[in-house]
């Protein structure tokens, strides 16, 4: 009976932990909420809830951040403190 439980409190961590790095990472860009959301094709009420972790973010949406961003893929999925946030500064954190 827990176990369902558990599954549901992780899904819910990684989808906060996940929006407090879309949220980062917009603020990082100089983006507002509006800018972005127009630049992903959605309403600026869905990346809201993206960012505060009350829906999952679509696959596709991730690759769009990543690859239009150059938002370093570990970092954004997993929030790999040990990578840059952005792919293009890889070379300066060795």
């Amino acid at each position: 009976m827990n176990q369902p439980q558990r599954s549901k409190d992780n899904s819910s961590n990684f989808r906060a932990g996940l929006g407090r790095r879309i949220r980062s990472a917009r603020v990082a860009l100089g983006q507002t909420q509006e800018t972005l959301a127009k630049h992903l094709g959605i309403a600026r009420q869905t990346l809201i809830t993206y960012e505060n972790g009350q829906t999952e973010t679509p696959s596709s949406i991730l690759k769009r951040l990543c690859d239009d961003f150059a938002l370093d893929a570990a970092w954004l999925l997993l929030g790999d403190v040990s990578r840059p946030m952005f792919a293009h500064d890889e070379a300066r954190v060795a």
